[in-house]
């Protein structure tokens, strides 16, 4: 009996700032007998990949292609969104981490030192932003915690509460 399997594809196409993106999303269902390596991700049901490419005006074009793995029944118009939402969480936080503590500039590189920086920047960030009491974005907040012992103190007991 010959495997079934399912597939299917959804393409974008837009055109801003001087380029054109085209997008594909090609999807296919994911079958234990030919991937036995398949018991290792529980929920395993398909395989997305992503092409995009990139023709930017009187200049060149590139050309990119990301694999992902999902608990997603076959569904490319669904599987495109779900990625693209994902990178967006992504680069809603770089760009965060980035303006608040500029991130991209620290120069940390022995042993741990910059995964644990950045372990400390997301907490901080978290805290920072679970506080209410203040009408202020992440950099300020962080200043006036630094400035200030009682506001240091209060972000310090609102973490150990949670």
């Amino acid at each position: 009996m010959p495997l079934e399997l399912k597939s299917g594809s959804y393409e974008e196409i837009s055109k801003d700032h001087g380029r054109i993106e085209t997008r594909v999303c090609r999807q296919l269902s994911v079958n234990s007998e030919w991937l036995p390596e398949s018991e290792h991700w529980p929920g395993l049901r398909s395989v997305i990949e992503i092409k995009g490419t990139r023709e930017i005006i009187n200049g060149p074009t590139t050309e990119e292609v990301r694999y992902f793995i999902s608990s997603l029944e076959v569904d490319a118009k669904q599987a495109w969104q779900s990625v693209r939402d994902h990178w967006t969480v992504e680069n809603s936080l770089h760009w965060s981490l980035d303006m608040a503590y500029r991130e991209d500039e620290c120069r940390i590189r022995r042993d741990n030192g910059a995964e644990f920086f950045a372990v400390l920047r997301r907490l901080s960030m978290n805290i920072i932003k679970k506080d209410t009491s203040k009408k202020a974005g992440v950099n300020r907040k962080r200043k006036m915690a630094a400035m200030d012992p009682d506001y240091h103190l209060k972000l310090i007991q609102q973490f150990q509460e949670h």
